[in-house]
């Protein structure tokens, strides 16, 4: 070997040490271990996690209890919306909790009347805290529920002809349900919420609705009170479970015990199966139970066959 090629030799290894040396070019193993400790400090500095879930569901029930059971041989169509829509702030032992629920339907009977039926709008917050990662939870929560449009019915006045009055109305009732208790949550679907102190505030906006009907009182609260006010004990669940995301069973429960006998208990259950047949089309067979003291009969069982879509995120 030349001396020339021997020199050009020793250039080139000493070329290559410096490239592996060299600082702007770390090893993969070190950017590796930068890049984790990176996403922990992030993590460790932002421990808030913020959710949403939205829901809304149209369909259309044309076979129920009432249509299997009526002589007379009427058809009705019945138009279901469904909202729900829940937006969860976590932190590593406190959630925050904001929903809005809205069930509307809408009858229309062939050849006869066309009014709204179900009306329920809900506004929630919930409030939820435990010293460590556990199943229960103390919590707390407050909802407002009211109907978004007037319920009219059929009249006749003083001189015989038939008018259409109002019933109920928006805040006619309106309620006010606080509770304070214990929240179980055993997975993601399923939970139950106990209120062991829990209090129930109904109020009437529209005051003429006695007058018009002729009514001492409308769900519980006298013609010349301003408020009812209950206190007790509740109870609150939802159960869900899904095989293969086609069969999906959902179950709510809500119930309110009061204190004072002589004021009204309520409970309210509903159970839904439905089945996915196509990209968002679903059939479901729907049953609500409902109980309250203070009305004739004081339980009432609807039965429904619905179809429609949902849209989901």
């Amino acid at each position: 070997m030349s001396k020339t090629q021997l020199l050009f030799v020793c250039f080139f290894l000493r070329l290559i040490g410096n490239a592996q040396t060299d600082p702007c070019s770390p090893p993969e193993r070190e950017i590796i271990i930068s890049e984790n400790l990176c996403v922990t400090d992030l993590s460790q500095k932002n421990p808030n996690k913020l959710e949403r879930l939205y829901f809304r569901n149209f369909n259309v029930n044309g076979i129920d209890e009432e249509n299997l059971s009526n002589s007379s041989g009427s058809i009705s169509i019945k138009l279901n919306s469904f909202l729900k829509e829940k937006i969860t702030l976590k932190r590593k032992h406190s959630e925050l909790a904001l929903s809005i629920q809205d069930e509307t339907s809408f009858l229309l009977i062939i050849d006869s009347v066309a009014e709204w039926q179900a009306d329920d709008l809900r506004l929630a917050f919930q409030c939820k805290k435990s010293k460590s990662e556990s199943i229960v939870k103390s919590s707390s929560s407050v909802s407002l529920e009211t109907r978004k449009f007037k319920k009219q019915k059929w009249q006749t006045d003083s001189s015989g002809m038939l008018n259409r009055v109002p019933e109920l109305a928006f805040l006619s009732p309106g309620t006010l349900r606080m509770q304070s208790g214990l929240d179980l949550q055993l997975n993601e679907n399923n939970e139950i919420e106990l209120g062991l102190a829990a209090a129930k505030l109904t109020w009437i906006r529209l005051k003429s609705l006695y007058t018009i009907n002729n009514l001492s009182e409308i769900e519980g609260v006298l013609r010349n009170k301003p408020y009812l006010f209950q206190g007790g004990l509740s109870m609150q669940s939802s159960f869900a479970s899904a095989k293969d995301k086609t069969l999906i069973w959902e179950q709510t429960c809500r119930i309110f015990y009061p204190i004072d006998k002589d004021q009204s208990a309520e409970m309210e259950l509903l159970n839904k199966l439905s089945l996915d047949l196509h990209d968002g089309l679903k059939t479901s067979l729907v049953s609500r139970y409902s109980y309250k003291d203070n009305r004739w009969p004081p339980s009432r069982w609807e039965t429904e066959l619905r179809i429609g879509y949902e849209f989901s995120n």
